[in-house]
């Protein structure tokens, strides 16, 4: 049983497993889109397929880095902008 003055606390490490979680599961995904994407590279036989491609990969690579870097700057506290 959680001690009631310590449910927010408790609260809150569930939060940020669930967290954790959905930016991994993200990051896995990309990573098997890029390997679906490696096979449609290798059949790849003209220039608008192959530049359809790059732009994808690059974008995937855009995503991977920012849910990467939000996941390893997760505890790290957001800076306050004052208005």
């Amino acid at each position: 049983m959680i001690p009631l003055p310590r449910l927010a606390d408790y609260s809150r490490g569930i939060e940020r497993i669930n967290i954790e979680q959905s930016i991994s599961n993200k990051l896995e995904s990309i990573a098997a889109i890029r390997k679906v994407l490696d096979q449609h590279k290798r059949q790849a036989d003209d220039e608008i397929t192959e530049s359809k491609l790059k732009l994808a990969y690059e974008t995937l690579s855009e995503v991977e880095q920012r849910w990467s870097s939000l996941l390893s700057n997760l505890i790290k506290p957001l800076p306050i902008k004052p208005f």
